[in-house]
């Protein structure tokens, strides 16, 4: 019996247009009319999540920051909240400005970058067509007035198009010893503290409901996913997924512009 459902968001949930789609809110609700445990697992932070918690009516908990971050949105609480290294991001920062590569640092209530920041603009922008209460924080450095390394950040979001570069940056962040280094999408680098994954959240998750592994089923398309699809008793992957990902997975469904979240769902429960 399925007590637990963990659900990656883009890529999975999620259509490229970053909607929800009417199959996938169905699916989600129908889990929640059977008292299984929905849960959020994603590379976003808690700011970025709050116009999908919303529609999908969650009220327990949600992973995010690849695990760095797990909230409770029942009572508001971090139930845990794990950080990098002050040092290590002044390092992490000062190597992204020296060559020009776009990052967002993550803190748990909120997003804040540089001016300069193209990513930054993008989610400002979309800030504008969401009504208040969805809209995600995002400051500047420049408004905030605090470096890096006074702030206390769950997780740094690199995006870089270029082959080279995000070889050799990701070759530069593997030097570091107290970091966990993954992928949300293609041009991106996640970057967190060391120890943190979406199984690991998951396990502490397990524990703290008294649930087996083998009554979770887990959904994603990316190699941030991959702990915890090998850590659920079904892990599913998506069909828009990548290859290591599908390898690393139980099952593989339809993809998210397909409701391939819907569609195993619905294969589990003959809807």
């Amino acid at each position: 019996m399925i007590k637990m459902a963990a659900f990656d968001m883009d890529g999975t949930l999620l259509l490229k247009d970053k909607t929800l789609s009417v199959k996938s809110i169905e699916a989600i609700k129908y889990l929640l009319s059977k008292n299984v445990k929905v849960i959020i697992a994603t590379g976003r932070p808690n700011t970025l999540l709050k116009e999908y918690v919303n529609k999908l009516n969650i009220n327990e908990f949600s992973v995010t920051c690849n695990g760095s971050v797990i909230y409770n949105h029942k009572n508001s609480e971090f139930l845990y909240n794990d950080t990098i290294n002050k040092a290590t991001t002044k390092n992490i920062e000062s190597y992204l400005l020296d060559n020009n590569i776009d990052f967002l640092a993550y803190e748990k209530d909120y997003v804040v970058s540089h001016n300069s920041s193209p990513r930054h603009l993008f989610y400002t922008d979309r800030n504008k067509t969401l009504p208040i209460e969805d809209q995600a924080q995002f400051y500047t450095f420049e408004d905030i007035k605090k470096p890096i390394d006074e702030l206390s950040i769950n997780k740094i979001l690199v995006v870089e198009q270029n082959k080279e570069k995000y070889a050799k940056t990701v070759e530069f962040l593997n030097k570091f010893d107290n970091l966990y280094v993954t992928q949300s999408k293609e041009d991106f680098i996640d970057v967190g503290p060391t120890g943190n994954s979406k199984g690991n959240a998951l396990d502490i998750l397990c524990k703290y409901y008294n649930i087996d592994k083998s009554e979770v089923i887990a959904f994603g398309d990316q190699m941030n996913d991959v702990s915890m699809l090998k850590f659920a008793g079904i892990g599913v992957a998506m069909g828009n997924a990548k290859q290591a990902v599908k390898d690393a997975s139980d099952q593989v469904t339809l993809s998210n512009e397909e409701d391939g979240v819907f569609h195993k769902i619905s294969e589990i429960y003959n809807l």
